[in-house]
């Protein structure tokens, strides 16, 4: 079965384009959100390192 159909192709890509975005929005407010927890230690670990 060829999965060679241009339209397929484009739909696919703008789906995983659109999941990635999705997951590092997801990613960055799980960040955040940790960092809110636990009083900006992660920032000043990363600054002293």
């Amino acid at each position: 079965m060829s999965t060679m159909y241009p339209a397929h192709t484009e739909v696919a890509r703008y789906e995983i384009a659109r999941r990635l975005r999705v997951a590092d929005d997801e990613r960055r407010r799980r960040l955040v959100r940790q960092s809110l927890r636990s009083g900006g230690q992660i920032s000043a670990d990363r600054a002293s390192r």
